[in-house]
């Protein structure tokens, strides 16, 4: 099925109206998660079964407002309600703070993927891509990050590889220590 498209003066028919929904919701993304809000966490989960077969590949929105503490934010892949901490997780993020510093990240068998190295207050958004989560496979995570990094800004890629080849159905973003206050929101994205 093809989107229709109209000109000035053509009829528009119920026919072809529901036609073009269905096409537009054929494709791009799904929402899984409805935006959810967490105060004062030490970390967020995201529920169990957020990922499954119905899609390959997620995109989760995360942003955070608050911290009540100097922190770093980490996260991990979970299976069944429990954070696996194997040391798989690989990490190539590369950045650039306002001033033209650089601010990348890299790491070889971690127990977590670091995904900002320093958070304090203010500006926190990240939009995070989950490839093949729950193939037993290899996961990958390619996003982008915006940050108020201890009064610098930072944007960064980030980019990571979970090397064991295993099913998740979600994920955690974890606080190195205090509480995080702010929203995620989760995707599918249609096969």
């Amino acid at each position: 099925m093809a989107l229709t498209t109209y000109t000035a003066g053509e009829v528009l028919t119920a026919t072809s109206l529901n036609d073009n929904f269905a096409f537009a919701a054929s494709g791009g993304l799904a929402l899984v998660t409805a935006e959810t809000a967490f105060t004062t966490a030490a970390s967020v989960s995201l529920a169990t079964n957020t990922f499954t077969s119905t899609y390959r590949n997620y995109r989760v929105v995360f942003q955070l407002s608050a911290a009540s503490a100097i922190l770093t934010i980490t996260s991990r892949l979970r299976a069944a309600g429990t954070d696996s901490s194997t040391a798989q997780y690989q990490q190539m993020s590369t950045g650039l703070s306002q001033t033209a510093a650089a601010s990348n990240r890299a790491e070889a068998a971690a127990t977590s993927w670091t995904i900002q190295p320093v958070f304090t207050s203010g500006y926190y958004g990240l939009v995070l891509d989950v490839l093949n989560p729950v193939a037993a496979t290899v996961t990958q995570i390619q996003g982008q990050l915006t940050a108020d990094d201890a009064a610098t800004y930072v944007g960064r890629s980030v980019n990571g590889m979970y090397t064991a080849a295993t099913s998740y159905d979600s994920m955690s973003f974890i606080a190195s220590t205090g509480t995080i206050t702010g929203t995620y929101t989760v995707y599918g994205y249609s096969k």
